[in-house]
């Protein structure tokens, strides 16, 4: 039985006994269709850049933000240090069919990633290599961001028939892998790449080409563990279902393109697809700065976008004396892009940020600003007349309900609305005409929507055309 006709190579071969092929079982009904594209060409690639994905593909829907990482983890020793060994052969070695070494084997290596198989006669295996791609994983991946994550290689050789198979493992050895490994170490290398240890996120017949495979829910899981602990990622080939019985003499080879002087659309990467955290804000007022005449003010600050298209996207106003904000008060404003302060502030220097979060948490903080209240500042604004509206809360604490009730000098429009521990204004108790005198409402311990709100110190803010006053008021259930 002839296979595809190969190109000279020269190699040395180490006895090996005979072993079984991909350590997996029931795997050929689960098989995944690959999809064949070329990789785009990456030059002069910013590694912790963002780039979105030009794809209608509904499977990256939520998962459109992707980052590349070059293959570059493993260095056998042997390559050029300005040509970076992409990918490596893992070997194992047998003297006499019981005593094992397991290693590196250097005659096997290439600028290339091979896997292989040389049966010298019926029942006995000569030659036997798994591959390995692996990489850093760049600091921008952490363990609650991943969203996805695909091979990306070139086929350039092989002479598989179409029935045998190349199987992508799970590397979980926690050290890197390079030529310096232990026995034992290179041993676990050896196990993971052949699927006799860990998961087999693929398994098909792979022809001469570019290919992205993704590589599933369980390669996710993977990456985020070990983006939070060991720092890489990698993955093995091995062979599944080889007839190395009909090709006896002849190595049987796959190989992908590694690194080298290979042009970078050629070089073996990982695209990591992940959640972005939104855009940071663009902060509107105060402005660098200001020197306001309201103790009381409202920041505002432009509406973010986020990367993946979540939505809606969370504010939080972070407020403070230090220049650090380490000791900040946060204003939260949900989804709207402004926020008032429910008390006056005192004069001095402040500074402020805002920080967007998606439903997924990933979150980013807008620049940080600076504003100066003034002695003379009041919450008063300017254009307004009459004095202030006097504000009173009882019973103080409450519960289940309390009664609002203010007096003003001058008839007009006038406001009243409940404000929570972090800023948010939850209830609003009145909206419209108030006459001179007297008026009085109640709050009964529950949002707009009617949902009864937990034990705290909210505030009763009512403004008229004289001013702004606030009480505090203390809900005990």
């Amino acid at each position: 039985m002839n296979r595809p006709a190969l190109p000279l190579l020269l190699a040395v071969y180490f006895t090996l006994s005979p072993t079984s092929w991909l350590g997996v079982s029931n795997v050929h009904a689960n098989r995944v269709t690959v999809r064949q594209e070329a990789a785009p060409h990456r030059s002069g690639l910013d590694p912790d850049r963002p780039k979105v994905v030009p794809t209608n593909d509904p499977a990256k829907a939520v998962g459109n933000v992707y980052i590349d990482v070059p293959c570059t983890l493993f260095d056998p020793g042997k390559a050029d240090p300005q040509q970076w060994m992409a990918t490596a052969t893992i070997a194992r070695v047998t003297n006499d069919g019981f005593n094992y070494f397991y290693g590196y084997d250097p005659f096997a290596q290439t600028y290339d990633m091979m896997v292989s198989g040389f049966a010298h006669s019926s029942g006995a295996i000569l030659q036997e290599t798994v591959g390995v791609m692996a990489a850093h994983i760049p600091p921008i991946i952490t363990p609650d961001n991943v969203l996805g994550v695909e091979a990306r290689f070139r086929v350039n050789t092989t002479n598989l028939f179409p029935y045998e198979l190349v199987g992508i493992t799970e590397i979980a050895l926690p050290t890197p892998p390079s030529s310096s490994l232990n026995g034992a170490q290179m041993q676990s290398l050896y196990e993971d790449g052949r699927g006799f240890s860990g998961a087999v996120y693929f398994l098909d017949h792979l022809p001469v080409g570019p290919h992205a495979i993704d590589l599933g829910a369980e390669a996710i899981n993977h990456l985020a563990q070990r983006a939070g602990s060991v720092g890489w990622f990698g993955i093995g080939f091995a062979a599944d279902g080889w007839d190395l019985g009909s090709s006896v003499g002849e190595l049987v080879q796959w190989r992908v393109d590694g690194g080298g002087g290979l042009p970078e659309q050629n070089r073996p990467f990982f695209r990591i697809y992940y959640n972005a955290p939104p855009d940071p804000a663009q902060l509107s007022w105060p402005t660098p700065g200001e020197l306001l005449d309201d103790a009381r003010p409202t920041f505002t600050w432009e509406p973010t976008t986020d990367p993946n298209g979540d939505d809606p996207i969370h504010y939080e106003v972070r407020v403070g004396t230090d220049p650090n904000l380490v000791s900040a008060f946060v204003l939260d404003a949900a989804t709207a892009t402004e926020v008032f302060t429910p008390f006056p502030l005192s004069p001095g220097a402040y500074y402020w940020e805002t920080v967007s979060t998606d439903p997924m948490g990933a979150a980013s903080t807008s620049e940080r600003r600076s504003f100066l209240v003034p002695v003379t500042a009041t919450s008063t604004p300017p254009g307004r007349n009459g004095t202030p509206p006097d504000v009173t809360v009882f019973p103080n604490p409450f519960n289940p309900r309390t009664v609002v009730e203010w007096s003003s000098d001058i008839a007009g429009p006038a406001s009243a609305w409940v404000v929570d521990p972090r800023g948010r204004r939850i209830r609003t108790l009145h909206s419209g005409w108030a006459d001179a005198g007297p008026q009085r409402v109640i709050w009964d311990g529950t949002d707009e929507g009617g949902t009864r709100v937990s034990s705290g110190a909210y505030l009763v803010v009512v403004e008229t055309n004289a001013g702004r006053a606030l009480h505090r008021a203390t809900l005990v259930r």
